[in-house]
């Protein structure tokens, strides 16, 4: 036993000395270790993403930028390197930008997630089908340290792909300009997937963001009949983010009903001091939503854009069990397809003069004059309508029956008409409701005409008068819900 522990004694003392003899070796004699050709060309290629990385992840710089095409009114410029594009107003000396305002770079604070959403020419967002939950991410061309491609001059711009090595996307963008707008076009053709699931893109979305600097400037979105959201300097601003598809919900893949007025015209815009511009959803606009940020929302710009909607989730149901919701079934997407048809947004540059809200409502007019064939409604009477509502009768819920109201008979009628008239009104569109049997709040009932305010010749005597003074008139009806069993 004690032989055998000199004995690893020894062998260690040998083994100690002969590492320092091969250590002293190689401090002495150079030498050279090749690496394979494959493991130098993936260094290179390891080296050019984190160089595509870092460019995308930084604002362009403007002397990278070259002309490209013009019209008579607007000259178009791209970068190579990210695919960014610069539009210059000859008009006015106006600029824009398809990325944030470099001048006001510095003071943003923001992570750097978001910094590289900034700085992207593309937003994605997207789905991972291999799993078992499927949870939507987003993602952008800096972030994946993605590579702008086969960059080529088409008539009145460019176009290129961009690749997303990560989720394996494939994205061609033509970018084009007119006589006052230009245009950016998501070539479906050749979109293409590889591991992941293309929930939707936005091309450009911080075109002309601007930050809060004292200027007179708003955010148009299409809300109802439109709306305006001043510029502030608010940093509280975190639940204000605007996000609504184009022409109103989607009845096929139901959503979360915000109570908000339905887009009900495919445009937005945005004023910055004395310029303006005017965007339409020129195509694929059934499936595109309005997003909009005032400053202090994901970041100190203001800025709005078009979603590009290549899927929409739904509930896809498991069970009939009402009683428990949660269970109703699971959060889906269409594996197979998405929606089809390119994606065309154009911006249309406003001269300073028509930089405002009144200026982007002609602007528009004329797009749908020009593109979609609109004429102007040639009015018989240049004075405006006098829209008037008579209300003929309706009922009083009582403890044992209800209670008629007469409120106005069709002779009251004919003196009211007749009233206006002799005051000057020479232009009234006339609508006689509760004239059906128990009045206004009789839903479904049909003719004849409730004779306690005058029947059917009443009636008739009402319209003949005022057809002979030119005033139309309405019977409104609301056929639409049935509280009277009327027609059964």
């Amino acid at each position: 036993m004690i032989g055998f522990v000199k004995t690893n004694k020894t062998a260690i003392i040998v083994t100690v000395l002969i590492l320092a003899a091969v250590v002293l070796f190689l401090t002495r004699v150079p030498i050279e270790f090749k690496a394979p050709e494959n493991r130098v060309a993936a260094v290179a290629q390891q080296n050019t993403s984190v160089e595509a990385a870092s460019a995308l992840a930084q604002l362009p710089v403007d002397s990278d930028f070259k002309n490209i095409a013009e019209s008579d009114a607007l000259r178009l410029k791209m970068d190579e390197k990210t695919g960014h594009f610069i539009v210059e107003d000859k008009r006015n000396g106006n600029v824009y930008r398809s990325y944030p305002d470099p001048k006001y770079w510095p003071q943003e604070k923001i992570s750097e997630t978001w910094k590289k959403h900034l700085a992207s020419p593309l937003m994605v967002q997207y789905v991972d089908f291999s799993k078992n939950i499927l949870q939507a991410k987003e993602t952008n061309l800096a972030a994946e340290g993605g590579k702008v491609k086969d960059v080529q001059a088409v008539p009145g711009g460019f176009k290129l792909v961009y690749e997303f090595p990560v989720t394996g996307f494939t994205i061609p963008v033509q970018v084009t300009v007119g006589e006052d707008y230009v245009e950016t076009k998501i070539i479906r053709e050749g979109v293409k997937e590889t591991k992941m699931g293309l929930v939707w893109v936005r091309p450009f979305p911080f075109f002309g963001a601007e930050y809060t600097d004292g200027q007179d400037g708003y955010l148009f979105i299409p809300d109802g009949s439109g709306s305006l959201v001043r510029f502030k300097n608010n940093q509280l601003n975190v639940n204000k983010i605007y996000d609504e598809l184009i022409y109103g919900k989607d009845l096929a893949f139901p959503g979360i009903d915000n109570n908000r007025n339905s887009v009900m015209m495919p445009v937005f815009g945005m004023k910055t001091g004395s310029k303006a511009f005017l965007a339409v959803v020129h195509k694929g606009d059934e499936y595109s939503d309005i997003v909009a940020a005032p400053a202090g929302v994901l970041s100190n710009y203001n800025w709005i854009g078009a979603q590009m909607n290549f899927r929409s989730s739904f509930l896809q149901f498991t069970t009939r069990n009402t009683n428990v919701p949660d269970s109703w079934g699971y959060v889906d997407y269409n594996r197979d397809q998405v929606f089809g048809s390119d994606r065309v947004v154009r911006y249309y540059m406003l001269d300073s003069q028509k930089a405002n809200y009144v200026g982007m409502a002609e602007a528009y007019r004329q797009y749908l004059m020009k593109e979609k064939g609109a004429t102007p409604v040639q009015v018989k009477d240049q004075s405006i309508p006098m829209y008037v509502n008579i209300v003929g009768a309706d009922k009083e819920k009582g403890v044992v029956s209800d209670r008629y109201l007469q409120l106005t008979t069709t002779d009251e009628a004919v003196q009211i008409v007749d009233a206006l008239h002799n005051k000057g009104i020479k232009n009234m569109s006339l609508t006689f409701t509760g004239w059906q049997k128990g009045g206004y709040s009789s839903l479904g009932a049909t003719f004849p005409v409730d004779s306690r305010i005058g029947g059917d010749n009443g009636m008739k005597t009402f319209i003949d008068h005022a057809h002979a003074l030119g005033y139309p008139v309405y019977l409104e009806a609301p056929y639409t819900l049935n509280n009277t069993n009327g027609g059964l």
